[in-house]
């Protein structure tokens, strides 16, 4: 293992980071989830983190555009797709940067329009 980590340039071991913290993050939240936790708190409100409940949320807690669980996917896909096309196809940071945004983007939008559709098979009871 050791040989493996000097065998990476810096930006290497950067992506390799992302990818590891963002896959972490995402199996304990997802195992959290599992488990009935509510572990998914909005990134852009300040007092979610807090402790204090204090208002109420008008979309869903399972996803929101900007919480734990898109993050950690977009960042666990951009590692892997990043480090990937840096070190089997040997492309330069020009290249493999963009590519890892890309990706973790489209597995960020991709894993909201999952959850999106989940949301629409959910029903009242009530016949209309």
């Amino acid at each position: 293992m050791e040989q493996f980590w000097q065998s990476l340039e810096a930006i290497e071991r950067f992506y390799l980071l992302s990818a590891i913290l963002g896959t972490v993050a995402l199996v304990l939240s997802l195992v959290i989830q599992l488990f009935g936790g509510d572990f998914d708190l909005p990134v852009d409100d300040g007092t979610a983190m807090s402790g204090e409940a204090t208002g109420v949320s008008d979309s869903d807690v399972s996803f929101q555009i900007l919480s734990w669980m898109g993050l950690s996917s977009f960042f666990t896909m951009f590692g892997f797709v990043a480090l990937a096309m840096s070190k089997a196809n040997n492309w330069p940071f020009i290249y493999s940067f963009p590519g890892g945004v890309l990706s973790g983007l489209a597995h960020f939008f991709f894993i909201r329009f999952l959850f999106k559709s989940f949301q629409r098979l959910q029903s009242t009871g009530k016949k209309s």
